[in-house]
Parts: structure tokens; C-alpha cells; sequence
């Protein structure tokens, strides 16, 4: 096992729970440790539970820096501060749980407009109260940041992570030389350690900073390397915030800059003071920051300059050349490592050479980005896979979180598809408009079976639009035409002639694309579309064409059997593969082959078992195929009628299914007892763990929607079942467990 899945194991607790905690859901993870939602179960209320990974329990340095963040937090009593509720050790596992913030960070602002930039300013002056609070109790945060800035719904700001704090009256953990806190944020006294002792006006630089970033669109700082950027956070002045924002008033600029000083002494003398003239610019009052005049900031230069002629370049560029000196060695290795990983054509090897050297460099911001990119490319070349399963999204979803968040279409799209759906909802809305948040809602009511809204979210689509957009508006007018097709015929054609036309743009937009299975995609639904309008389809050609086609047909033929959750779209997916397996047709055959296969069959005289596999196949190809449920039952009944041994629970799967798609619950619930039944009356059948499985997730339906009477029957049959075959017992545990409960 690699370094990389040690970590991710010992951090997957989320189901699971620690002592009187019950874990609910991870909300972050840092290099410190990962944040749980956990629920105290002695005090009956909801926390955030911080947990050292097993891994890293191990180097005692690390765990004392973990008990110091707690013990730097819990001495603070604030609002404006986390609160620290209790900190403890189970065996190897320590923790501390804390208030559970529910909100988003200080970084996912939108503060570029007036209102914005007020609101802004708002936070700010509330974490400097607390700041404050935390300075006068001898606490020093040392990594303030958006980031470590949680905005509660209440609109209050609370200062979080005190990992790297100080504590004035005890000995530090780091080294009077080590760097520490976040590069952007960090103050000339940080970036050379050892030249002052920090102060709270260290807090002040890093609080500014956080302010001039949200406001004005970026850091206070910008270089395009370490060493140019240590340089200029030495010897630059901050440019005016309001060269990025003209919206910025100039009262505000000028207390920003005030906070960026060089010198310590030049800053506000502490977060109280920043707190109060933040009150004044709030309050429209005359606030106490001067901006320097011409003449002063030509002085300064002249002072800086005449300092660094006797003493202080020699001293700036001393200090310098000792860290160059002091780690050129290490910055050659670093260097031909980084051009190595950077040349590496594997995405996969590029992912562990860029963690090897997170392992060796720690903290290197040059080594973050290319481990960035690598991730990024390594989520590209999932993405790229022509059989893009579960297992791959899930993978490259967790690259892209990993990254940085870089391309939020990609995330939106990936948590669509793998029915994270609530999940994409939060993540789309948040996204604030634009064409990530439109196709992620329109893909959410297609999921949803709520075709119109998708249609009407897609509505003047651009020709340059993404194909996922085009495929997305297919499937809705696909899904419309489906759903006329029992009453409207012509309604019906008409909304899969827009079906067509949307596949053909998606084909198009699609050539630019290098994921194949979005190409397989909109060929192996173009097909569907175009034998559903009559039109001559080569499925061979479609099938061979796309090494994904095959697996994309697949989910074609169970796309329209409706199910309650995704688990149940799944069975679906059981049953079509039984009845081809039974039928002696390959998986990924589209529905007009299929439909072609069972009518040829039928037309020859089939008769006894052999009729009963053709209305089988007749049946699934008239559901998937959009010719609809009622076509389908017919098909279902005629298979009944001369069903017997093994075929019997096939067709009483079937119906259960199909019941269920026309919302005929207890119907659909009495067909599946009936599958199960006549299954357990033939030895050896290979399907009885879906036939379970399907009884138990509508009889979980019947809970959730109050059918009382159907889910005590569904329960009483399946806890009389597990009885005689403890083996089916997973796969109806959860129902009978939510019975019991209720």
C-alpha cells in the first residue's frame, strides 16, 4: 500500500464512530488532521470533531502541535472564535471536538460590487475583534487566511484553525527560524524568521491581506517564483487595491495598506486598533490611517536605500544569500526533480512523483502547483477512458477536489453522474450563474424525470455550447416523447424530431471533445432516437465504433425504468442483463435490435420456453426503446401466460419493475414477493439476491410513503426469508432495519 492510500484509509471514518461521537460526514481535511460533522451523543447536539489520522499519531512533535492548537483555542471565549468544547484520546486516536460552524468560508465571497466590498469589510472587523480577544490572552494565530475565516448563516465571522498560534508564555514547537503560516498572507518578520520575534501585528499583515485578496481580486503579492516572491514581500509596497477594484473606496485602501507595512512599527499597534478604524470607515467617519503623501514615500525609498547602503542590504542580502546557501543544495535536487515530474508523459507517475516530492519538500509552493497540474492531468485521463465507470468518476472527482476545485464544470458533471444529486444541487447553486450552474440544474431535473424544466433551463442553448449541453437537452426531449408516446403519438415524433436535432449538434460539438464516452453516448442514444423515428440504424456500426458504446447501450436499454433511488436503477440493470443473458443476447444491444431479434423469434412460431424468452426481450426493448409501459406489459402478460420453472421469476421481476415505473407500488411490491417466491422453488437460480433486493427497496418505499400495511407484509415475508437463508440477509438488512426502528 502507498504512502497516499495509508492516509486516505486512515481518514475514512465518515459511518463509523469514535466513543460518545458518531460520525456523520467529512467537511474538510488539512494537513493537521480531518474535520467531521459527528453527533455528541452524551449532550444530544452536533459538532465538529477534528481527528488526528493514525498515521501521523505516530510523530509525538505532531501530536504535541494538534493538543496545542486545541489548548491555544480553548482558552479563548469569543464569538467571533471557534469554541473548543472538549479534547481528549481514544487508545491511539486523538481528537477535539469543537462548534460546529454552519456556513462557507471568508474565500467564497463575492465582493467585488459596493455591496460586496461592505460586507467585507463587516467580517473583517468582526475576526479582528476576535483577533484581538485572542492577543490579549497571549494567543498569536500566525495563518490567518479566507480560508480559516468561517461565515456562519447567521452572518457571523469566526476565526478557526490555531494549529500554528503562539502561545506568548510557553516554548514554541517550531524553531525561532522555521517559516511558518501561508505564503500570501505572511508578514517580512515571518518570511525571515528569526529577525523579530513575531507580534500580533504579524495577525494584523496576514488579516490585511485576507481583505486586500477578497476585495480587489488578488494578494496584495504576486511572483512568479519563491525567490522573487520572498523578494518582494521584503522590499515592495503593496499596489493600491484600487488599481484592481475601482469600486474600493479610498478610506479602505488606505487602511489595507496601513495593515501591509513593512515595518511592524508602521502598522496599526494592534487588532483593536485595526478593529476600531474599520468601525470608522463602516460608520462613514474619519478614519485614523494617513495615506502617505509623495514626499514621505520618497523619503521612505531614500531611507530604505541609505539604510541598506551601510547596513541594511547588507543585512537583507546576507540573510538571503545564507538561505539560498542553505538550501542550494536541496533547490538543485528540487529543481531537476520538479523538470523530471513536469516531463513525466504518465499522468499516473506524474501524481507519485509529485507526492515523492511533497514528502521531501514540504510547504514548497512550487511543488503544490505541480501537483496540482499533475492531478488534474491524471483526472483528464479518466476522464478519457472509453468506459467510463463509476470507480473512474469517483476517482477523478476526488483529483479535481484535491486540485484546487480548477474546473467546476467537471465537478459539477461528475457528482450528476454519480447520483450525488443534492450534492450537485448545493454545488451548482452556489457556482453563481453561468453555464456550469445552467446545465448542472438542467442535468439534475433531467435525472429528476422533470424533462420541462430541463428543456426550459437549456432554452436559446449557443451552437458552441458543450455537447454534455446538447446531450443533456436531447435526453429531456427524449424523456417528453416518451412519456406523450401512449397518447400523443404525434406529440410524441415531434419531440424526438427535437431529440435528433440536439443529438446531431451534440455529434458535432462532441469531435472536439477526447472523452469517448460522451461521443459513445450521444451515438448509442442518436441510434435510439433515429429507430424510434423509423430511420434505418447499422448497430453493428454504432456498437464497433466506440470502445465505450457497448456499456453506454446498456444504460439505454434501463434509462426509462424509473426507479426511487439509483439502487433501484441499478436492479433494473440486473434484470435487462438476466433476460439477455436467458435470451442468449449480448450486453449492449440497442433497443431496435432487440425489438428485431424478439419479432423474428415470435414471427417463426415460437412456442413454451422460447416465446416466454422472446416477450422477455419484446418487452425490455419496448420499454427502453420509448414505445411505453403499457407495450411493454403486453409483452409481460404473453410471457406469463406460458411461463413456467426457471422463466417464472423473470417475468414476475419484470413486473415488479414495470409496476413500479407506473407508480403501482402495492402492485409492484406483491410481484416481487411472487419473484422471490417461485425463485426459491428453483434450486440453484442465479438471480435470488436482486429478486431480495428489489422487495427490499420497495418496501422501503412503501415506509417512507406510509403504506404501513404493505410494508409490514414486505417485512414479515423478508424476516421470514432471512430466516431460512441467512446468506440473503444484506441484501434487505437496511429495510428490515427501518422497519424495526419504526
Amino acid at each position: 500500500m502507498t504512502e497516499e492510500e495509508r492516509n486516505e484509509a486512515a481518514f475514512r471514518l465518515a459511518g463509523d464512530r469514535l466513543g460518545k461521537f458518531v460520525i456523520l460526514e467529512e467537511l474538510g481535511r488539512g494537513a493537521m488532521g480531518v474535520v467531521y460533522e459527528a453527533f455528541q451523543e452524551d449532550l444530544k447536539r452536533k459538532v465538529a470533531l477534528k481527528i488526528l489520522p493514525a498515521n501521523i499519531s505516530l510523530d509525538a512533535k505532531q501530536v504535541q502541535r494538534f493538543h496545542r492548537e486545541a489548548e491555544s483555542a480553548a482558552r479563548l471565549r469569543h464569538d467571533n472564535i471557534i469554541s473548543i468544547f472538549e479534547v481528549g484520546q481514544i487508545e491511539n486516536t486523538h481528537y477535539f471536538a469543537m462548534e460546529l460552524v454552519e456556513g462557507r468560508s471568508f474565500a467564497a465571497l463575492a465582493a467585488r460590487d459596493a455591496e460586496g466590498v461592505r460586507e467585507a469589510t463587516r467580517l473583517a472587523r468582526d475576526a479582528a475583534r476576535g483577533l484581538a480577544h485572542a492577543h490579549a490572552r497571549g494567543v498569536v494565530h500566525r495563518d490567518v487566511k479566507p480560508s480559516n475565516l468561517l461565515v456562519a448563516r447567521d452572518g457571523r465571522v469566526v476565526v478557526t484553525d490555531f494549529g500554528l498560534a503562539r502561545l506568548s508564555e510557553s516554548a514554541s514547537l517550531t524553531s525561532t527560524d522555521a517559516i511558518v503560516g501561508t505564503p500570501k498572507y505572511m508578514s517580512p518578520e515571518q518570511i525571515l524568521p528569526g529577525s523579530r520575534p513575531p507580534d500580533g501585528r504579524v495577525d494584523v499583515y496576514a488579516l490585511g491581506a485576507t481583505l486586500y485578496e477578497i476585495v480587489a481580486g488578488r494578494p496584495p503579492i504576486q511572483a512568479p517564483t519563491v525567490q522573487a516572491f520572498i523578494k518582494a514581500v521584503l522590499e515592495d509596497s503593496a499596489p493600491s487595491p484600487r488599481k484592481f477594484n475601482k469600486g474600493i473606496p479610498h478610506d479602505l485602501a488606505t487602511i489595507l495598506l496601513r495593515c501591509l507595512e513593512k515595518d511592524p512599527g508602521d502598522r496599526y499597534a494592534g487588532m483593536e486598533a485595526l478593529a476600531e478604524d474599520l468601525d470608522r470607515f463602516l460608520a462613514g467617519e474619519r478614519i485614523v490611517a494617513r495615506p502617505k503623501r509623495l514626499l514621505a514615500r520618497g523619503l521612505e525609498h531614500v531611507r530604505r536605500h541609505r539604510i541598506a547602503t551601510a547596513l541594511g542590504v547588507v543585512s537583507v542580502v546576507a540573510v538571503l544569500a545564507l538561505l539560498v546557501l542553505a538550501r542550494i543544495a536541496a533547490d538543485r535536487e528540487l529543481q531537476r526533480r520538479l523538470r523530471e515530474a513536469a516531463q513525466e508523459e504518465d499522468p499516473h507517475l506524474a501524481v507519485e512523483r509529485s507526492d515523492a516530492l511533497r514528502r521531501d519538500f514540504p510547504g514548497r509552493a512550487d511543488v503544490r502547483a505541480l501537483r496540482e497540474s499533475a492531478l488534474v492531468r491524471r483526472a483528464r485521463a479518466r476522464l478519457e477512458s472509453p468506459v467510463f465507470e463509476p470507480a473512474d468518476m469517483e476517482a477523478a472527482l476526488a483529483d479535481f477536489v484535491e486540485a484546487g476545485d480548477p474546473e467546476p464544470f467537471w465537478r459539477a458533471m461528475l457528482l450528476v453522474e454519480l447520483g450525488r444529486l443534492e450534492e450537485a444541487r448545493a454545488y451548482a447553486e452556489g457556482a453563481g450563474e453561468g453555464p456550469v450552474r445552467t446545465l448542472a440544474l438542467a442535468r439534475l431535473a433531467a435525472e429528476g424525470r422533470d424533462h420541462d424544466a430541463a428543456v426550459a433551463a437549456l432554452a436559446g442553448l449557443p451552437d458552441d455550447a458543450h455537447a454534455l449541453s446538447w446531450l443533456t437537452l436531447a435526453q429531456a426531449y427524449q424523456g417528453l416523447g416518451h412519456a406523450a408516446g401512449e397518447t400523443s403519438p404525434d406529440a410524441a415524433r415531434e419531440y424526438l424530431a427535437s431529440a435528433r436535432r440536439a443529438l446531431t449538434k451534440a455529434a458535432e460539438r462532441s469531435q472536439e471533445s477526447r472523452e469517448d464516452w460522451i461521443r459513445a453516448r450521444i451515438q448509442v442514444r442518436l441510434a435510439d432516437v433515429k429507430s424510434a423515428l423509423g430511420e434505418t440504424v447499422n448497430v453493428a456500426d454504432v456498437l464497433s465504433s466506440f470502445g465505450g458504446a457497448a456499456r453506454e447501450a446498456m444504460r439505454n436499454l434501463t434509462g426509462f425504468w424509473p426507479g426511487m433511488t439509483r439502487v433501484e436503477t441499478g436492479n433494473a440493470e440486473k434484470f435487462v442483463r438476466a433476460v439477455l443473458a436467458q435470451a442468449g443476447q449480448p450486453v449492449g444491444t440497442l433497443p431496435v435490435a432487440l425489438k428485431g431479434e424478439a419479432e423474428r423469434r415470435l414471427g417463426r412460431g415460437a412456442s413454451g420456453a422460447e416465446a416466454v424468452k422472446a416477450n422477455l426481450l419484446l418487452a425490455v426493448a419496448r420499454m427502453s426503446g420509448g414505445a411505453g409501459a403499457t407495450a411493454a406489459r403486453d409483452a409481460l402478460d404473453a410471457a406469463l401466460l406460458e411461463a413456467e420453472g426457471p422463466l417464472v421469476p423473470y417475468v414476475f421481476w419484470g413486473m415488479a419493475l414495470l409496476r413500479r415505473a407506473q407508480d403501482g407500488l402495492d402492485d409492484a411490491l406483491s410481484f416481487a414477493v411472487s419473484a422471490v417466491e417461485s425463485a426459491e422453488l428453483t434450486p440453484e437460480f442465479p438471480d435470488l439476491e436482486a429478486l431480495v433486493q428489489i422487495a427490499a427497496l420497495l418496501g422501503e418505499e412503501a415506509v417512507e410513503r406510509e403504506r404501513q400495511e404493505a410494508a409490514r407484509r414486505a417485512a414479515a415475508f423478508l424476516s421470514s426469508l432471512v430466516a431460512r437463508r441467512p446468506e440473503l440477509a444484506p441484501a434487505c438488512a437496511e429495510f428490515l432495519s427501518r422497519v424495526r426502528a419504526s
